[in-house]
């Protein structure tokens, strides 16, 4: 039997089905930056002549031109990936340019864009809230040469706050209410902000009793999208209304978020594939490179140990299945002060 698209969504001004107008982005502003007069010293100033200031300037004019018309072309850009909202009523998209398109799926609107004139918009690492209110990214700003953690508003179109300095962030989770953003950065470091509180970023080592990090956001190998980038295979889950955080990142570790501590890590032998939480994080399901069988953990007991409590067509039940392990995190690092200009992001 022949199938075909029944209906789809297109950016336009809105409405249902296949629009024939492109994005809508907001009109650039005139203003002419001085970047060369900028970098250029006191003395190059006052030794410039009236001709050359002149051209100086229609040089800078023809550049700016130049690059608003390359951005208003990326409206054309096809889908190169997109995300989902947890209750299916929200897609964003990302077209390798530097807008993002957010639809409604009930109505197949198109509703908001999100759109920056200084960094590309990418969805390889960025999560979105259960109801597609929030969504949080990595990006560079090309302008100011920084890396940023940023916090859209996906309903007004507006960036709420940005977290600077924040570079090889290799994964991203945030709670529903868009409270806590979680960040799993490269090598083995988890960052925990708040984004609507002042001075809120903590800083995790993700080393165990046994001073091996059960964090390892380098190692863990990634698919390749179609758009010819590399999607993180690193993989964090907030649980417990922001309290706790499950993390798969080459091993699978349970956090306590308002604490700092790791509660229990799993370490197999073998190379873990795929991980899933179900139930709030009661239930953590993932697959081994090894078997072909799905193993489900689950947190008991006082002490929060892993233990394994199905494995399909295992001989040995699937209780204790790895011998896991557990303990605190013993190199917690210290707070920093979150206004320095070092590694550390700033908040703004």
């Amino acid at each position: 039997m022949e199938q075909g698209v029944s209906s789809g969504i297109a950016p336009g001004t809105g409405g249902t089905g296949m629009q024939s107008g492109g994005v809508h982005l907001t009109d650039v502003p005139t203003r002419t930056k001085r970047i060369t007069s900028a970098m250029m010293t006191p003395w190059d100033r006052r030794a410039e002549t009236e001709s050359a200031r002149r051209h100086r300037h229609e040089r800078e004019s023809e550049q700016e031109r130049l690059r608003q018309e390359e951005l208003r072309r990326e409206k054309d850009n096809v889908v190169e990936t997109f995300l989902v909202s947890a209750d299916q009523t929200t897609i964003v998209a990302s077209f390798y340019a530097h807008h993002l398109c957010v639809f409604d799926i009930a109505s197949q609107v198109h509703t908001q864009t999100l759109q920056t004139e200084n960094s590309m918009l990418f969805l390889h690492t960025a999560a979105l809230t259960s109801d597609g209110g929030h969504l949080v990214l990595a990006n560079y700003d090309e302008s100011s040469k920084t890396s940023y953690v940023t916090l859209w508003d996906c309903v007004t179109g507006e960036i709420k706050r940005r977290l600077r300095n924040e570079a090889n962030v290799a994964a991203l989770a945030i709670t529903d209410d868009a409270s806590r953003v979680l960040i799993g950065h490269s090598p083995d470091e988890l960052h925990i902000w708040d984004p609507m509180r002042q001075n809120s970023l903590r800083r995790i080592r993700g080393r165990g009793g046994t001073g091996n990090s059960v964090l390892n956001f380098e190692g863990v190998t990634g698919s390749l999208v179609d758009g010819g980038g590399l999607q993180s295979a690193c993989q964090m889950f907030i649980v417990s209304e922001g309290a706790r955080a499950i993390v798969f990142a080459g091993d699978v570790s349970v956090w306590d978020l308002d604490r700092g501590t790791m509660l229990a890590a799993f370490s197999p032998d073998t190379r873990v594939t795929a991980c899933n939480v179900l139930l709030d994080g009661a239930l953590t399901v993932f697959g081994m490179y090894d078997k072909p069988e799905l193993v489900i953990l689950k947190l008991s007991g006082a002490g929060a140990k892993f233990q394994g409590i199905d494995s399909a067509g295992s001989d040995d039940g699937g209780v204790e299945l790895f011998g896991e392990t557990t303990g605190d995190t013993s190199d917690e690092e210290e707070d920093d002060d979150e206004d320095d200009d070092g590694d550390g992001g700033q908040a703004e």
